[in-house]
């Protein structure tokens, strides 16, 4: 997962180049986010050919304000620079990967 330094550089570069990009938004100290963190890793591995992003939304503040995050853990996929779906409650790598099917994106 690519840690994301330059918010507007991902934006404004990075989206428009990559077909399907998956956001993962967390803080460091929120413990759920620890464990959906290894989560998302391993759905990283289940779709390689998906561009991944981690999001401290300590240290983007305006992005999570922007998006209106409400809570941490979120995954937020974009398709080129839109927004095509968003989850905030993570259960397992299974349901997390049977939502992504339900999609019809990652086929």
């Amino acid at each position: 997962m690519k840690e994301i330094i330059d918010v507007q550089k991902v934006i404004q570069v990075d989206l428009l180049h990559t077909e399907y990009s998956i956001f993962y938004l967390y803080t460091p100290l929120c413990g759920t986010c620890q464990i959906a963190s290894q989560m998302v890793t391993m759905l990283e591995q289940l779709f390689p050919s998906v561009v991944f992003y981690r999001v401290n939304i300590n240290t983007h503040k305006k992005l999570a304000q922007d998006w209106k995050i409400t809570s941490v853990p979120c995954l937020i996929i974009y398709q080129r620079d839109r927004e095509v779906a968003r989850k905030y409650a993570f259960e397992s790598v299974p349901d997390l990967y049977s939502w992504l099917q339900s999609l019809s994106i990652f086929q």
